[in-house]
């Protein structure tokens, strides 16, 4: 096990006014308090998915469709009775909602020999709006559909929330990878002048073995936060064994708290096109048995518990990349 440090503030930039309003005040140093009374962790975390016993699927049409593509439009929200197969994408337009109960599972599995590829991963698009309503003892679980012995990072794709906020990079930015996606490739684009977006609320939620690689070196995050504005709600989520970063923040306003990076392939908490949140509670778990699956063959990245970046040109683009992060331990 690595030897666990403290952080008490790692800054880019000043603390806003918005910013200092998100912080919770506390009189310790790092993401927890020595009494185990206020472990925030408690009951709603899982440390050993790969041998979890989840459901056996019980919906295999909701999230899943032999287009490849699945459209939200109004609101569709899940019975928390059902567990569910995630294969396809499904993208929540604008003026559509996903609303997920607590106590829901999800197990999603991509395939990308099919026709057409199914790609197994939940895309809000600017306008749509995502409501994950876990609690801490009835999370969300959106894990791998695959059985106990046989899950991987990678298994599925993750969670790509885009926004209206302003990054340094443009208005109608794409994620990466979305571009060669044969049956949508206009998906996944971020960006706007609205700093307040609402993209919806995530709470106690478990992602678990995502990161799927759409193509070589371009893998998704567990979750992506593209632009998001600062009235989303992000507070309590886990991420496990991602196939790329667990959490990469472009641009945006978005603040984030309580936040767990576990034995994730690339980057923990990873900021780029001037991303200028706050985030306050996080902590990072890395395994030296999972890293950054390209460092050996091009020595072009590594896996790290912070990367931060404006842009990858280390353009002086503004607004910059300001993030601040409070209260963690790696």
């Amino acid at each position: 096990m690595k030897k666990l440090i403290l952080i008490l503030v790692a800054a880019l930039g000043f603390v806003s006014s918005s910013e200092a309003q998100f912080f919770e005040k506390v009189n310790y140093i790092g993401a927890l308090e020595s009494g185990s009374s206020k472990d925030w962790t408690k009951t709603w975390t899982q440390w050993d998915p790969k041998n979890a016993p989840y459901g056996n699927v019980s919906d295999t049409n909701t999230l899943s469709s032999p287009l490849g593509e699945v459209n939200i439009t109004a609101t569709l929200t899940l019975d928390p009775a059902k567990v569910y197969l995630l294969r396809s994408l499904i993208v929540v337009r604008s003026g559509g909602k996903l609303v997920i109960p607590a106590g829901t599972v999800i197990r999603g599995l991509a395939n990308q020999q099919s026709t057409p590829k199914q790609y197994a991963t939940i895309v809000v698009e600017r306008g749509g709006y995502i409501q994950i309503d876990g609690t801490a003892t009835n999370p969300v679980v959106m894990t791998s559909a695959k059985p106990i012995g046989s899950r991987d990072r990678g298994d599925w794709g993750g969670i790509v929330l885009c926004g209206k906020a302003v990054n340094n990079q443009g208005p109608d930015v794409q994620m990466e990878g979305f571009n060669n996606i044969s049956l949508n490739n206009t998906l996944a684009k971020h960006g706007g002048i609205n700093d307040d977006d609402n993209s919806g609320s995530i709470n106690n939620l478990r992602i678990e073995f995502g990161g799927l690689a759409f193509e070589p070196n371009k893998e998704i995050n567990a979750i992506t936060f593209g632009s998001v504005g600062r009235n989303t709600i992000v507070n309590n989520i886990q991420v496990s064994f991602s196939g790329d970063d667990s959490y990469e923040w472009f641009g945006g306003t978005v603040n984030c708290k309580h936040i767990i990076a576990f034995k994730g392939t690339d980057d923990d908490f990873d900021t780029d096109f001037g991303y200028r949140g706050a985030v306050q509670f996080g902590i990072a778990f890395k395994d030296t048995s999972y890293f950054d699956l390209s460092w050996n063959a091009t020595g072009g990245s590594s896996s790290e518990t912070f990367e931060s970046d404006n842009d990858a040109s280390g353009s002086g683009r503004l607004p910059l990349t300001s993030a601040v992060f409070s209260n963690s331990l790696y």
